[in-house]
């Protein structure tokens, strides 16, 4: 499939036990910084997509991925 006509795709990355997309990032007011990330589940028949901003430092980078376009908002 040729991909050029798509968005970039966001990079994975492990939060927990499972792997989700990161969206952006930002530091707070606290002086620690977030990191957007989403990921999509099953329940029973149906599909979820989760969206939940985290710890940064609870996030772990993936080798291969490419984090360098992943916004930084104020």
């Amino acid at each position: 499939m040729d991909e050029s006509g798509l968005p970039p795709r966001p990079p994975l990355v492990v939060f927990r036990d499972r792997v989700a997309w990161v969206r952006a990032r930002r530091y707070t007011d606290l002086g620690s910084w977030l990191a957007l990330i989403y990921w999509d589940s099953m329940v029973g028949p149906n599909r979820y997509v989760t969206e939940q901003w985290v710890p940064l430092a609870d996030i772990a980078q993936i080798p291969g991925e490419d984090y360098s376009k992943v916004p930084t908002l104020t």
